[in-house]
Formats: structure tokens, sequence, C-alpha cells
């Protein structure tokens, strides 16, 4: 298929013949009348249908084109005022749905004619399909985008066949000044309800763009808050080049870009941007965490977006291979049902995010099974009475959840087996809470209760060593097990994960009494080399009358050999279990290696003094 740049009411008009189609094929589309609903700039517009009825959006424009609607504003005489992204916005937001919200803003839409005062007017119809009819129109629709070329004054840009809910790399690359072939424009797949998947507007590159030109362009407008974001995200695909000041630069445009222009197409370039930064040598990301605290930044980065991006639907949710992002604003009636996320994979081999799926639930209504999932949280039930939120506006509610702890870096931390998984509520502070956060997880290794040694429940606590951030358990209340599954109740709301304490399986039922062998034999031998240097001691005057050389050198040898094997046994009982501390767990090996080794120069010493006796 080919279209050219510019036509996307023709492309409109092409996606809502294929969708009337389809509800014609199954008898839906009958004696369906349209209806019109308006709200002015900075009011929210609720479309409801009946029961058993669904949207679909047929036109909407955000702008002016009446100086009758909407007149308690300033340049309301301008009625040639079109923003472009109305119609593919409210097709996301409400088509398919019984219902939907969406607010009348320039953050969501654009300003298609600044200074002129807006009003959103979408005509929509209400079709009744059976849950029958709904499921099978559903299957109707593809869950990818199809290859697509487009025309462009330089010439054609293809954009192959892309899964829905990732991004696409035109075939075309310009080459840079640096050698790395960079695709001539960036475009998503976005996955829509009741649509299947469509395109995103293409976002063409500039090929000799650096971080460095990154960081130092001034995010002035959500156009080019967009460009930098795309740029972002493909440069940073080349993780393996990446160093340490440039996970830093990364992590400094991302505050820029979440503070600046939180929309959701920026989102899904930050999304990408920080899978990309997950994959990353970890010494950089250290070295980065330690200068300027990289990683640190970009998880703070991403809540303060999760707090801000304006929602075109009731709730925001973006996945990528390594990190998952939803975002929702709720009542306080249906806070106060004990709202929770759960994550559970698909049961195939592969451990990306994008292979599972995610869900919403609330524990009054008896939602999700977190006992199933691959973890999961829940909060407490009447939270807004805990918080005492008494505005009636709706809260802002947001998740995330991490593979693993690439950007959570701590040189002394433990190993952490789970993935991590975060919730907050914007403009609150969740901590000492009368009833407890809930979470559940599933350990990433392959290994059985029985070689657990200790399960520690953790948050990361951002201000721990001097602003470093490390991982705590303070607050957390207890620590179950069920099926595999770890509990952990917490009394605050941050990121979380369980840090396990593994050791093998060791000889299995023979393990105890091999340990006790082992003790013994320890014991036994440090006894017999105590007493062998007391002997040494007590007959150190007869060993003044000895004569020879060799007789000489030879006692001091053996003397030495005995402490060196009496300091290994010591060392090793008192030590070989302290692994709880990485900086004890090091002292023992380094003392146990330095005296195997001065005990095996001592043994050489000793056989070269019998050689020349």
């Amino acid at each position: 298929m080919i279209v050219a740049v510019g036509q996307r009411s023709v492309l409109q008009l092409c996606l809502w013949t294929r969708v009337l189609a389809v509800l014609f094929a199954f008898g839906a589309y009958q004696g369906v009348t349209a209806e019109v609903g308006r709200a002015c700039e900075r009011q929210r517009l609720t479309i409801t249908c009946d029961e058993g009825e669904t949207i679909l959006v047929l036109e909407a424009n955000y702008g002016r084109t009446s100086s009758s609607v909407c007149t308690q504003g300033p340049r309301i005489t301008d009625i040639d005022c079109f923003a472009e992204s109305t119609m593919p916005t409210m097709s996301q937001a409400c088509t398919g749905r019984r219902s939907c919200t969406v607010r009348a803003s320039n953050s969501v839409f654009g300003d298609p004619c600044v200074g002129t005062y807006k009003y959103l007017e979408v005509v929509y119809s209400c079709l009744g399909m059976t849950t029958e009819q709904m499921t099978t129109a559903k299957k109707d629709l593809q869950d990818f985008c199809e290859e697509e070329t487009i025309e462009t004054e330089t010439g054609r840009v293809v954009f192959p066949r892309t899964d829905g809910g990732s991004f696409a790399y035109s075939e075309e690359n310009c080459t840079s000044s640096s050698g790395f072939e960079k695709p001539l424009a960036s475009r998503f797949c976005r996955l829509t309800t009741g649509r299947g998947a469509e395109w995103d507007p293409p976002v063409f590159l500039a090929c000799d763009v650096s971080l460095r030109n990154l960081s130092q362009t001034p995010v002035m407008s959500p156009e080019v808050a967009l460009a930098v974001a795309t740029e972002l995200q493909v440069i940073t695909t080349e993780t393996e080049t990446l160093s340490s000041d440039d996970v830093t630069v990364v992590s400094v445009i991302i505050e820029e870009l979440a503070n600046a222009s939180p929309t959701e197409e920026i989102g899904d370039s930050l999304l990408t941007t920080i899978d990309n930064l997950m994959h990353v040598d970890a010494a950089a990301l250290m070295q980065s965490q330690q200068g300027r605290k990289g990683p640190t930044r970009v998880v703070q980065a991403l809540e303060t977006f999760a707090d801000t991006v304006a929602l075109t639907t009731e709730t925001y949710t973006s996945m990528r291979p390594s990190v998952v992002l939803q975002a929702a604003d709720i009542s306080l009636e249906e806070l106060d049902k004990g709202q929770g996320f759960a994550f559970s994979l698909s049961g195939n081999d592969s451990s990306s995010l994008t292979e599972g799926s995610v869900s919403s639930f609330t524990a009054e209504d008896g939602g999700g099974n977190p006992q199933t999932a691959d973890i999961s949280i829940t909060l407490p039930t009447n939270l807004s009475n805990i918080l005492q939120i008494n505005d009636s506006a709706a809260v802002r509610v947001s998740y995330t959840l991490y593979n693993d702890s690439s950007l959570f870096v701590q040189p002394s931390q433990g190993a952490v087996g789970t993935r991590i998984i975060g919730g907050r509520i914007a403009g609150q502070q969740i901590k000492n809470l009368s009833q407890p956060v809930v979470l559940t997880f599933a350990p990433l290794g392959d290994f059985s209760p029985e070689e657990i040694k200790e399960v520690r429940c953790v948050y990361w606590d951002f201000e721990a060593d001097a602003g470093q951030g490390a991982w705590s358990n303070e607050g957390c209340l207890n620590t179950t097990e069920e099926n595999g599954r770890f509990t952990c109740n917490f009394n605050h709301l941050t990121n979380f994960a369980v840090i396990f304490d593994v050791h093998g399986s060791g000889f299995g039922v023979h393990e105890d009494p091999l340990t006790v062998i082992t003790i013994v034999g320890c014991v036994v031998s440090i006894i017999g080399l105590v007493l062998t240097l007391l002997s040494f001691f007590f007959t150190m005057k007869h060993s003044r009358r000895i004569v020879g050389a060799h007789a000489k050198n030879q006692r001091h040898v053996l003397i030495n050999l005995c402490v060196a094997l009496l300091a290994i046994l010591i060392i090793f009982l008192a030590g070989i279990n302290q692994t709880a501390s990485v900086i004890g767990c090091t002292v023992v090996a380094a003392l146990l290696h330095y005296f195997l080794l001065a005990a095996l120069i001592w043994m050489a010493m000793e056989a070269v003094n019998i050689y020349t006796a």
C-alpha cells in the first residue's frame, strides 16, 4: 500500500470502511443514529452508550468551527481551526468501548490555533452488538501493521510489517559520520481498542545527530519533544557503544522530556529508550550511578512521567521487553476498592515482558488472582480515608514493572531473584499505612524452596548510601511462601523486589551428616595443630642444642606450615557461611587464598630443604 504524506483523511476513510464492513458482516450496524458530544476547552467530554452497545466515533475535531459554541473565551470568531490528531485520538480512546472520557485540552490534541478558545466536538453512534458478535469481529482485526510505503519529497520510505505495540524503522538508512547506519524514519504501530493495530504518523530523523546535540536541544514544543525522544530511542539501540557518560546524558534528556512534554507518544519512545538502557553493560551503569546517579534519575523520571502523562483514555499501558508502565485516572470510589496490578507470562520459554499480559483488578470485587500471577501488587481498601484524600477529582494511580534490577545499582546488594514492581499515587507519600500493601513474587531462578536459605522482601530506598540508593527491608511486615510464590506485606508504597540467599542442593539427604563430618574433622585437625605448636614451644630449650642448618630450618618451616594450616581451618569454620555481607565474604575469601598459598609455599620449602639435606 502506498500513501502520500498528508493524506490522513484518506487513510482514516479507508480504516472506517473496513470497520463498518466488519460490523455489516455480522448484522450489527442496523438502525444506527448519530449523536454529537461537545466539551469546552479544559473540560472533560464523557460519552456513554446503553448496556450492550459500543461507541463508534464517526467524526471528531478539537478546535473551532462555530462562533456560537463555547462562547466564554477569547477569539471565538476564528472558526477555521482544526486539529488533525483529533480523529485518531478519539477513535483510540472511545471506539469499541461502552463509555469513555477525554479531556479537551492542548496537552491531548495539540494547539491548532494559538490564542483561540477551542472546544471538542465528536460525532458518534452507539452500536448494538452481542458479546459473540463483538468477539468474532475482533478476530477480524489485525494485531500487526502491514508493510507500508510513504512518498516524500526525497523519495520513498518503506516501513516493514511490525507487531502492534512496537516501533518500526525505515528500511532506508542514512550513514552518519560515526558509521552507524541510522534509519531515515521511525514509526510506532499502535494497538487500539476495537480496531486492531494502526500506524502512527512517521517521525523523520536527522542523520548526524549525537547525544551531545540532543542534550543541547531545548524542548520548547511537543513536536520538538517527540523528535528528540525518537532520536534518543534510535541512538540508544546501539547499547554496546554506550559509555557511563552516555548513560548519564541519556538520563538527563529523559528527565527533560518527562517534565516538559508528558504525552503518550513521547512515553512510547521513553519506554523504548529505558528498555535499551537496561541492556547496557553493567559496568557502565555502575560508573554512571556512582558519578551522577544516571540509572536512579531514569527510574525517577519514569515515575514523574507516570504522574503527569496526559491520558487520552482512562488507562495508558506501554509494554517493552524489559519494562512496563501503566497509568490510570480513577475515582476515589474505585481507589477504595483496593486497586491491584498483576503480570503473568504466557507460558512459553520467553522471559520478555511483551510475551506476557498485564491486568488491573480490585480486591473488593474479587478480580484478578495474584497467587497465580508471576508478580502482583494490591493496594489496601479504603485508601482515601487512610490518606485523608478529600478531593473529589480523579486520582492518578500508576504501576511500573522491571524485568531485572539493571537500573537499581548497588555494588554490595544480594542477588535480586524476582522482577521489580512499583506503585504510585500522584501527589501522595504513601507510608506508615495501617493496612499493608500486598505483593506476590514468583522467583526468576529455577530452584526449589529447600535451596533458599534466606528470603528478604525489600524496597529501593533512593536516599540510602548518601543518595546512591540501596535495597532495604524497612517497613516489611511479614513474608510467607505458598506454592512457590512469596507474599510480602509493606506499610508503604514504592519499588519492591525479593532478594534470595540461595545455596546449592548439595548432597541431598547426606548433606547434614557430611557437614557434621567436615566440622568434626576440622576441629580435630585444629586440636592436632595446636598440640603440635605447643610441643614446639615446650621443646624450645632442647632445640637450641640442635646442630646443623637443615634441622634448624626444618623446625622453622614446620612451625610456619602449622600456623598457615591452623589459620585456614579457623577461617574456614568461622567464615564459610558468612555470605550476607559482601565485604565480609570478600575478606574471608582473601584470607583463605593468602594462607592457602602460604601453606603451599612452606610445603615447597620443606621439599627443597629435604632435597638439599
